[in-house]
């Protein structure tokens, strides 16, 4: 096994490349404010307020990492690690991933803020004019908020799963890229394996180290017959 195959590194290793990063900074959408129906008679003396906009905040670029002092590889190492997320973090391919998320999320961000200012406009309009409104228009008024409502919701479980879809379309672009380069220098150093810092799973190992079929010959010769 000199190098995994892509699909089951990005499994081990997604969580980790991800984690700490702006490829995890979305979070998850808010549900927007139920409409309130108005008192049987509104109070003239309470001034009317616009429900508070549910706005996912727009992701950060992460902080220039400090670069660590370069200490060689210990002669005669057989082992090695590598840090998935700082090589994300400060590497020319992490860096555009990052900023292509945070593009995606300012635009999906702005569209949801747009609909939700519309939908506070509206309450706030079903509050103070419900008085004077026909129960006609008053009727329409509550169709159109809740319509906004199943909008924005709409609109927010959207943008999770396309912001989800990049992610990981970055994600499993970028192990493609860092697993070769991690492969060469193994070879060329003469190392056995490379393991990821934070998860533990195996980048890279070299052919006879998986020892799994002599495990499956002795285990079966301790089954008695």
């Amino acid at each position: 096994m000199s190098r995994m195959k892509s699909v089951s590194l990005i499994t081990l290793l997604g969580l980790t490349l991800l984690a700490g990063s702006a490829f995890a900074q979305t979070p998850p959408v808010q549900n927007p404010p139920k409409p309130t129906p108005p008192p049987a008679a509104p109070a003239p003396a309470q001034k009317p307020t616009t429900p508070p906009a549910a706005q996912a905040p727009a992701p950060k670029l992460p902080p220039a990492a400090t670069a660590a002092p370069a200490i060689p590889l210990p002669e005669g190492a057989k082992f090695a690690f590598v840090d998935l997320q700082r090589i994300a973090d400060e590497s020319v391919a992490g860096k555009a991933a990052i900023a292509q998320v945070k593009i995606l999320t300012d635009k999906k961000s702005a569209e949801i803020q747009s609909l939700q200012t519309q939908l506070g406009a509206l309450q706030q309009k079903r509050q103070t004019s419900s008085s004077v409104l026909t129960p006609q228009a008053v009727s329409q008024m509550d169709k159109d908020i809740e319509r906004l409502n199943l909008d924005i919701q709409y609109k927010q479980q959207s943008a999770q799963k396309e912001l989800e879809d990049l992610q990981n379309d970055l994600m499993g672009e970028f192990v493609q890229k860092v697993a070769p380069v991690v492969e060469t220098f193994a070879k060329e150093k003469g190392l056995l394996a490379v393991l990821d810092a934070r998860s533990g799973a195996g980048f890279y190992a070299a052919p006879g180290m998986d020892i799994s079929a002599e495990i499956v010959k002795r285990l079966d010769a301790t089954v008695k017959k």
